[in-house]
């Protein structure tokens, strides 16, 4: 029975990798694949890191203070609205408005803030942002008249608690260019804290029905979430179709452009950073092949005489050298999952490690306790497929020199 083409190459590679007589050999390789796997450890772990606080700051915008489009400067019809409503990805469309506004502290101190007025039904309308509002005191319901919404960073900075008055003065009404804004007092009925700290410390929520008619606001904004907030291009030509020409369309990558732009290089610096640790690993891999390519020179010969064909030879090398890569990808990937999924239960156990040294330094851990982490399978497969071309990139560059080993010369010395 004729035995597969691969079997050769593959019993010079067991041969070569696990019966060698140095232990130095075999103890270089180990180290070379656990450097390469705590590499794809660290970056898979750094990353899912990295995606959840920038995931979570992208979504409190998009979701909170930009919406994924908004179309202004135009009042729509029932008509029109329930066009865009029909639109395939269009979730829903809610009205708003918004204000600039200074409220009276409890010290006689003021602060600008800006007011939006949102309907009674917006859990409703808006899932999105109820679900990235989260309730601190009180409940985040209009169940009272006059009720507003603050955030933690407001109700610390003004002293505010549930059931207190907050009195704001409108910035938009007409009285205000006679030096006589028109001020109106609010009851806060819950306090709420968003993943993006620039949005706390500015938004103020009330409902639309209880401003009264002396305070004045914007012109009304009509907010859209979309079922795929990347395909707002498309959207955008679609609702270009539907609403007047005067009306002003924006999307979600309009606000906060500068912002955006510095998390995707922030994220690529880090990548990069990380990938070049692998990188001075891979390149040791290639040396270590490179050198054993050149101490079997002898068994590569006898090989040769053998009938052995340097392609089989050469594809036993790069087997040693993809066998060390896959290994290393596979410790990496899964202990980097592992790390993820429990990332949590890991910051204990060093906070614990911490607390059972003997000095009494023990380093703040709180800030890791509510991390937002988020795995993207497609980063991880990236890294793991990266990780094994570079592996057999590396060791089939490697093995070059076996070619270059012709028997008779070696014998003749040997």
């Amino acid at each position: 029975m004729k035995r597969p083409s691969l079997f050769r190459p593959l019993y010079i590679a067991y041969r070569i990798l696990f019966r060698s007589r140095s232990r130095g050999k075999r103890l270089l390789s180990l180290l070379l694949t656990g450097t390469l796997a705590c590499g794809i450890f660290a970056l898979i772990l750094i990353l899912s890191i990295m995606n959840g606080l920038q995931y979570g700051y992208i979504d409190a915008i998009v979701e909170v203070s930009s919406y994924h489009m908004r179309i202004g400067n135009v009042c729509l019809s029932e008509e029109q609205a329930e066009q865009i409503r029909a639109l395939p990805n269009v979730v829903s469309l809610i009205p708003f408005r918004e204000t600039q506004t200074v409220a009276i502290g409890k010290n006689g101190r003021f602060f600008g803030y800006l007011l939006r007025a949102v309907p009674e039904n917006w859990k409703e309308t808006d899932p999105g942002m109820a679900e990235q509002l989260t309730e601190v005191r009180g409940r985040l319901s209009f169940g009272r008249p006059n009720a507003v919404f603050v955030s933690r960073a407001v109700a610390l900075n003004m002293g505010l608690l549930i059931g207190d008055e907050l009195q704001l003065i409108s910035l938009s009404a007409p009285e205000f260019s006679l030096l006589k804004p028109p001020v109106q007092a609010f009851t806060v009925a819950g306090i709420y804290e968003t993943a993006f700290r620039e949005i706390d410390e500015l938004l103020i929520l009330t409902e639309s029905e209880s401003l009264s008619s002396g305070f004045s606001l914007n012109p009304e904004i009509y907010g859209i979430k979309l079922k795929n907030r990347f395909a707002d291009e498309q959207t955008a030509a679609a609702l270009a179709e539907i609403v007047p020409p005067e009306a002003r369309i924006e999307s979600w990558r309009d606000f906060h452009r500068s912002f955006f732009s510095a998390l995707r290089i922030e994220k690529f610096a880090m990548s990069f950073l990380l990938s070049l640790a692998a990188a001075v690993v891979v390149l040791n891999l290639y040396f270590m092949i490179k050198r054993l390519v050149f101490e079997k020179q002898k068994e590569i010969a006898v090989f040769k005489a053998m009938g052995i064909s340097p392609r089989e030879i050469r594809l036993s090398f790069l087997f040693i050298g993809i066998l060390m890569g896959a290994v290393a990808v596979f410790f990496g990937v899964s202990l980097g999952l592992l790390a993820t999924v429990r990332f949590s239960e890991l910051i204990l156990f060093a906070e614990s490690l911490f607390f059972s040294l003997p000095g009494g330094f023990v380093p703040d851990f709180r800030f890791f306790y509510d991390l937002p982490i988020r795995i993207d399978f497609s980063e991880v497969a990236a890294i793991a497929g990266l990780s094994l071309a570079a592996t057999a990139a590396a060791s089939g560059a490697a093995t070059a020199r076996v070619t270059a080993v012709k028997p008779c010369e070696v014998m003749r010395y040997e």
